[in-house]
């Protein structure tokens, strides 16, 4: 197994409308693939986790690499995994509010404030951030 966690991004805001279909899309794929991850989006910036077999987390990357509606991609972690972390989401969803975004403190979700505070630290933080919101939001699923 495998994951990649990246931040991206957007060429421009998405509303709920555009967030929603992407999400159609991105779920109905993985489920042909076996893939599983999570999204989370605030005000233009994406932070996303994906995990599977290695060569289709890979290839689905490359695929969102390639996507035209963001920009910026920066790989923040990418390594084998034992188990999935969050093995019920073909793509699991939150769009940050302010309150939310304040309850990080000063982490940035933009990809380029993330490649600015990035240390040996900061992928394994964001990684456990991620696993937390997935546990927590699954909760109340």
């Amino acid at each position: 197994m495998h994951f990649v966690l990246y931040a991206s991004s957007a060429v421009r805001p998405l509303d709920d409308d555009q967030i929603q279909g992407l999400l159609e899309v991105s779920r109905r794929k993985n489920a042909t693939v076996n893939v599983s991850g999570m999204l989370l989006y605030y005000e233009g910036s994406f932070l996303q986790y994906i995990e599977g077999v290695k060569e289709d987390v890979m290839s689905l990357y490359a695929r969102i690499a390639d996507d035209r509606r963001h920009h910026g991609l920066f790989v923040l972690d990418s390594d084998t995994i034992d188990d999935r972390a969050v093995s019920a989401w073909t793509m699991g969803y939150n769009r940050l509010d302010a309150a939310q975004q304040k309850l990080l403190g000063s982490f940035d979700l933009s990809a380029q404030a993330l490649e600015q505070a990035l240390d040996a630290e900061l992928p394994r933080t964001v990684h456990s951030m991620m696993r937390t919101f997935y546990r927590t939001a699954h909760r109340y699923a």
